[in-house]
C-alpha cells in the first residue's frame, strides 16, 4: 500500500503561495501607462502649435509676398484696360469726327458735280440759240429746268427747241406758252416763250 503525506503538501503549498494581490500589479501597471500616454499627449498638445506657428512664420512671408505680386498685376491690368478703353473712345470720336467730314466732303462734291452739270447745261444752251433768240432767265431745280426768252419769229424758237431736244442734256423738252409781244425797243412784236425740259446728268 502506498501512502501520500498530503498534510506536508499542503504546508509547503501554503508557503510557496504567492499572497500578494494580483489587481495591485495591474494598477501600478495602468498608472505608468496612463502616466506615459498623458506626457505624450501634452506633449502633442505643446508640439502642435509650435509647429503650426513656425509653419505660419515660414509660408506667411511668401503668401504676402504673392499677393503683393498679383495685386501689382490687378494695378497693371487695370491700368492698361484703363489705357484700352480710352483709345476705344478715342477712335469712336474720331471716326464720329471722320464720318462728319466724309458727308461734309461728298456734300460739297455733289455741289460741285451740280455745279459742273450746270455750267455744261448753260453752255449748251448758249451755244443752241439761235440768231434772233434772246433768253431772259434759265432756271434749274430738282432736275428740271424752265428758260424763258423772247424770238424774232417762230421759226428761232422751232429751231432753239430741236436743237435743245437733240442734246443730251435735255429731254421731254415741251413749250409750255408762245404769246405775242409788242417790244417798244424794236418797234415790233416778238414772241414771248417758255420752255420747260428734264436735264440729264450728264458729266
Amino acid at each position: 500500500m502506498i501512502r501520500i503525506n498530503l498534510a506536508h503538501q499542503k504546508k509547503d503549498t501554503g508557503a510557496n503561495r504567492d499572497t500578494s494581490d494580483p489587481m495591485e500589479g495591474m494598477l501600478a501597471v495602468s498608472d505608468d501607462e496612463i502616466r506615459k500616454q498623458a506626457v505624450i499627449r501634452i506633449f502633442i498638445i505643446i508640439l502642435f502649435p509650435a509647429f503650426l506657428y513656425a509653419w505660419e512664420m515660414y509660408s506667411l512671408p511668401q503668401k504676402k509676398s504673392q499677393v503683393t505680386a498679383r495685386q501689382t498685376v490687378l494695378s497693371q491690368l487695370t491700368a492698361k484696360n484703363l489705357q484700352a478703353k480710352a483709345a476705344v473712345e478715342e477712335i469712336s470720336k474720331f471716326q464720329v469726327e471722320q464720318n462728319k467730314i466724309q458727308a461734309q466732303i461728298n456734300i460739297i462734291e455733289g455741289l460741285k458735280k451740280g455745279r459742273m452739270q450746270e455750267v455744261k447745261v448753260l453752255d449748251s444752251i448758249q451755244r443752241m440759240i439761235p440768231p434772233k433768240v434772246w433768253l431772259n432767265r434759265v432756271e434749274i431745280s430738282g432736275g428740271k429746268m424752265t428758260i424763258t426768252g423772247h424770238a424774232a419769229a417762230d421759226s428761232g424758237l422751232t429751231s432753239f427747241m430741236d436743237a435743245m431736244s437733240r442734246s443730251i442734256f435735255f429731254r421731254e423738252v415741251s413749250l409750255i406758252r408762245s404769246t405775242d409781244f409788242q417790244d417798244d425797243k424794236v418797234s415790233a412784236t416778238v414772241k414771248k416763250f417758255e420752255i420747260s425740259c428734264l436735264v440729264e446728268k450728264v458729266l
